[in-house]
This record gives C-alpha cells, sequence and structure tokens, in this order.
C-alpha cells in the first residue's frame, strides 16, 4: 500500500492526492493489470504505458478494460511499455509475469 504523506502539499484535495498516489504506484512496480475500471484505471494504464512497464488488460469484465484495445489501435504513441490483452485471468496473469521476469533477467 501507498499513501499519500501527511505534509503533501496537496493533501486536503482528494483529486489531486488521488493522482499522487497512481504515479507513485505505477513508478514502483514492474508491471500492473486492468481489470474493468474507470478513469483512475484509466489513468494509471496510461502511467504504466508512458513508463515503459509491463501491462495485462484482462478483456471482457466491462469498463476501460474493454475499451482499451480499440483505443490503442486508434491512439498509438511509441513506448517500452508490453501490453497483453487476454480474456483468460491466468493466461494473463501468466504473461504478464514471463515478460517481467525475461525483462529482469536482460
Amino acid at each position: 500500500m501507498i499513501y499519500t504523506p501527511a505534509d503533501f502539499e496537496f493533501i486536503g484535495d482528494v483529486s489531486v492526492a488521488r493522482k499522487y498516489r497512481n504515479v507513485l504506484s505505477t513508478a514502483t512496480c514492474d508491471g500492473g493489470i486492468v481489470v474493468s475500471g474507470r478513469w483512475g484505471s484509466l489513468n494509471e494504464f496510461t502511467n504504466l504505458y508512458d513508463m515503459g512497464k509491463v501491462i495485462g488488460i484482462l478483456t471482457g469484465t466491462g469498463g476501460v478494460a474493454d475499451v482499451l484495445p480499440d483505443l490503442s489501435k486508434q491512439i498509438n504513441k511509441l513506448s517500452k511499455a508490453a501490453v497483453f490483452f487476454n480474456a483468460s485471468a491466468s493466461t494473463l496473469v501468466n504473461q504478464v509475469i514471463s515478460e517481467i521476469r525475461r525483462r529482469k533477467r536482460q
């Protein structure tokens, strides 16, 4: 768990504090998995993508997860991110873990 520090300048502004949490959590992880999701999940996806992380999208769960396959085709940007789309949770987790392990061996 990552908490916003009590002395964070915008601690009283929840919308800003959540972005702090999103940026910090995505910066410190090796990868992320999006299941369903709304605007916050989209923000975390874009952070992961911009940071070149490993990303799994569990399709068929609704929300952002079901929009991202088409959206990523329409909005293209160079990134070192590896993005996996799969409707099988176990297959997706294996894909994400395998890619993280592959990157760590390099």
